[in-house]
């Protein structure tokens, strides 16, 4: 031991006077005397950075941080790592150790920022097989991190990997979805669909997402591509049958409707089948192959469409408001009524008898037109629904129950003001004949 601090000693001196290369020979023969002192490997290295040996010291400096990491010493080790990057700050190694060290030491934010440095060098160089290499490593670090996995996706895109880029476009674009940033995962399920068009969930659910967004026209587009690569998806004709509703083209919704139920029908499916023709029917309760394809009578009227066996229909969600020319068509529906003073009684230019059957025939055709204004309501089919209404009017201009379902269609469309107006109109009528019917129509004003 006596020997190993006589040559400390001596190099201390050396170095003191700027003979760096005679510290390093002493510092070597110290080392060789006790080879377990890392501390003396380390003077090494600082000696030989000193005399100008870049080359020696990042040597000696990996020997340095390979024995203290082999100890457990982690944090030392990436201290040493870090001076071998004073000397050569693009040494990929380094700085891929360093990443390795900092994951074993659970900081993966610095673990994260080595490999940063090392993709950007890789790609800069265009090593693009290391490239890779890397992203999958950053990829598996941080599986929630968007980017990274959305670079890696781009990166197989890029080299014909069409099968990588489709799954890590699926992972990062149901990340996306889940944390709810909407633009982004549109652009990302965009690339997912160009890769892989027969991906047919993720068409329905950029599809969704379109109708969600307003964006019917694209809705559209994506689900002829669903379309193309399964004509018989029933799944995807049930978006189609929706988006032509929004598009507001209720012929083409319920031709694919038609072509729906037969489908089920094709295929056994009797109950799915049922509940498409239940709709049909009640969009146009007089269809002569819906009423033959649900066994009813070939007449028909409105009660029998009423008495029918119930099946659990599923309404076809996001109809949307009413549009604006059918609200008008409302308002002066309502303009017409203010105008109008209540008809409390008949003419006598008839006989009694007349007049009773009359009103017997109106009250039938009132009630069927109520049935199926009710269907078009529930379909978004509103410029139908008032032209029943108007009907109704025409032939009983105080008919509260019309006048319920004008109340109804503002407030769902959002037309507060409106639907407030036809409850105060429909109390100053109850009240001629029913106080407590009044009274009801004002609290919900």
């Amino acid at each position: 031991m006596a020997n190993k601090q006589k040559h400390l000693a001596a190099a201390q001196k050396h170095m003191a006077k700027g003979g760096y290369a005679k510290a390093v020979r002493e510092f070597e023969k110290a080392y060789e005397l006790d080879a377990a002192d890392v501390r003396v490997l380390l003077k090494v290295g600082e000696a030989k950075q000193k005399d100008g040996d870049s080359n020696g010291a990042i040597q000696t400096y990996y020997q340095v941080a390979a024995l203290h990491a082999e100890n457990g010493f982690l944090l030392k080790a990436a201290a040493v790592y870090k001076r071998i990057l004073t000397l050569d700050p693009r040494n990929i190694d380094v700085h891929l150790r360093l990443a390795e060290v900092y994951h074993q030491l659970g900081l993966l934010s610095d673990a994260m920022s080595f490999y940063y440095t090392v993709a950007g060098i890789l790609q800069e160089e265009g090593d693009s097989n290391a490239y890779q290499e890397v992203l999958r490593r950053m990829a598996s670090l941080e599986p929630n991190n968007v980017g990274i996995r959305i670079k890696l996706a781009e990166h197989y895109s890029r080299h014909g990997q069409v099968a990588d880029a489709v799954e890590q476009f699926r992972q990062a674009g149901a990340q996306l979805l889940e944390t709810g940033r909407i633009d982004d995962y549109v652009k990302v399920a965009e690339r997912l669909i160009y890769h892989d068009p027969e991906d047919l969930g993720a068409v329905r659910e950029l599809v969704r997402t379109y109708l969600k967004q307003g964006d019917t026209k694209r809705a559209l587009a994506k689900l002829q591509v669903a379309a193309k690569a399964d004509s018989q998806d029933t799944d995807t004709l049930e978006l189609l049958i929706e988006t032509f509703r929004r598009l507001d083209e209720p012929a083409k919704a319920n031709q694919v409707l038609r072509e729906k139920a037969k489908l089920h029908d094709s295929r056994g499916e009797v109950q799915r089948a049922q509940q498409c023709w239940r709709q049909l029917l009640e969009i146009n309760p007089r269809d002569q192959e819906v009423r033959s394809r649900l066994g009813l009578d070939q007449a028909g009227d409105a009660s029998a469409i009423r008495s029918a066996p119930e099946l659990e229909v599923e309404p076809l969600v996001g109809a949307g408001p009413p549009p604006p020319p059918a609200m008008e068509a409302a308002h002066a529906i309502s303009a017409d009524l203010e105008e109008a003073e209540p008809v409390v009684e008949m003419s006598g230019a008839r006989s009694i008898d007349a007049v009773g059957d009359n009103y017997d025939t109106q009250q039938v055709e009132i009630q069927r037109l109520l049935t199926e204004t009710d269907v078009y309501i529930k379909y978004g089919l509103v410029d139908r629904a008032f032209e029943h209404l108007r009907n109704v009017f025409l032939m009983d201009p105080n008919n509260l129950a019309a006048m319920e379902r004008i109340k109804e269609m503002h407030f769902q469309a959002g037309y507060y003001p409106q639907a407030v107006d036809e409850l105060l109109r429909m109390s100053k009528l109850a009240a001629l004949s029913d106080r407590d019917r009044a009274v009801g129509y004002l609290r919900e004003a």
